[in-house]
């Protein structure tokens, strides 16, 4: 039996332990572990990590098409830098691009990088020529920045953080211009649409 009847039950002393850690003191840490240039595995090989990682977790490539375009997207922009090498101007000029991204209409099926898109349209003042027939390219909707392009920079960036490649905080990559749709409304089914 654990315990006698009638022993006295003996509570140790509280022994003082170390501080509270608070997410300053980790990022400090982090950052003086990191060599002096910082980290200097490319922003590519990363990618492939975390692909490979996600699709441990979710057990399909799903972050395949959700997430690794627009951080290819960054891949291609900065010309895959070494992680140590990406600082507030390299993020200010993806902030700055990734409202200029057009939809895939208007590009052949061939031209689907979102890197290429963006290129063709700089290039082209947003009107291409498709099979001889002009096109006016539109840029990606305000909820796609959102919910697809930050919220994926945003995972990958905690996986950057939580493996030790970078220090945290993870930056803000809202960014939106007046020339990004509003997203589309969309119609509720009437009761005679869905399948019974």
């Amino acid at each position: 039996e654990l315990f006698s009847q009638d022993a006295d039950v003996v509570v140790p002393p509280l022994v003082a332990t170390s501080a509270a850690i608070n997410p300053a003191s980790v990022t400090a840490a982090v950052a003086a572990a990191m060599p002096l240039d910082g980290n200097r595995s490319r922003l590519s090989e990363v990618l492939k990590k975390f692909l490979d990682w996600r699709e441990g977790e979710d057990g399909d490539r799903r972050a395949a098409n959700d997430i690794a375009p627009i951080v290819q997207f960054a891949i291609d922009l900065w010309k895959d830098p070494c992680l140590g090498d990406i600082g507030p101007d390299q993020l200010v000029q993806l902030k700055r691009a990734m409202p200029e991204i057009p939809t895939p209409a208007g590009f052949l099926v061939d031209v689907r990088s979102l890197f290429q898109r963006w290129t063709i349209a700089k290039a082209n003042d947003y009107v291409v020529s498709n099979n001889g027939e002009t096109i006016k390219l539109v840029r990606v909707s305000a909820s796609t920045l959102r919910k697809r392009y930050r919220s994926g920079l945003n995972v990958f960036w905690a996986f950057l953080i939580e493996n030790l490649y970078v220090p945290g905080p993870a930056p803000d990559f809202s960014s939106i211009s007046k020339q990004n749709p509003p997203a589309i409304e969309r119609d509720a089914f009437e009761p005679e649409e869905l399948l019974k």
